[in-house]
């Protein structure tokens, strides 16, 4: 049984990394029972098996279509600051500028950090990037961190009922 499940876990990790359906590993789960494995993370992957999850490669491509918005929230964020800071919002616009530099929780830097992410292919850079730019209370990025939420959960969960069933295979539960 903790090979069929050490299978399974091994199954369900290469479908999640490849974005790929979970459901014919779900049904093995099923059968097996989910030994040793937390309810939440069961809840967690039997739900991505029902509402598919994007894989971190859409979510990245995702991303860069958010970069137009979140320029857009700071430049309207400054547009109710003082006259100068409005020139500059406007200046902004027209030409899509964005600053870098100063300290990492400034917006025009967390801005560059999700942008860097993305440019290297660093889906967890980019969601820390983005739970900081949601924090800091800017738009911009609501579906795509909702979508990325999803995926930094399910990749979460299915580790952890990896992690389980490498320890049950190994005689450590």
């Amino acid at each position: 049984k903790a090979h069929i499940g050490l299978l399974a876990a091994a199954g369900l990790l290469a479908e999640n990394l490849a974005g790929r359906d979970l459901d014919i590993w779900i049904g093995v789960l099923d059968e097996l029972q989910w030994p040793g494995i937390d309810q939440t993370d069961r809840d967690t992957i039997s739900m991505a098996a029902q509402a598919p999850v994007k894989s971190r490669a859409d979510l990245l491509i995702l991303g860069r279509m958010q970069l137009t918005p979140m320029v857009q929230s700071l430049n309207d964020a400054e547009d109710g600051s003082g006259f100068l800071k409005q020139a500059q919002a406007r200046l902004a616009k027209l030409i899509q500028l964005r600053r870098t530099g100063g300290g990492s929780d400034r917006p025009e830097t967390v801005l560059a950090s999700f942008e860097t992410a993305l440019d290297n292919a660093d889906f967890d850079a980019a969601f820390a990037a983005a739970n900081r730019w949601s924090s800091a209370e800017f738009d911009g990025l609501g579906s795509w961190l909702v979508a990325a939420q999803r995926r930094y959960n399910l990749d979460l969960a299915v580790n952890q009922l990896v992690a389980t069933f490498v320890q049950h295979a190994a005689g450590k539960s």
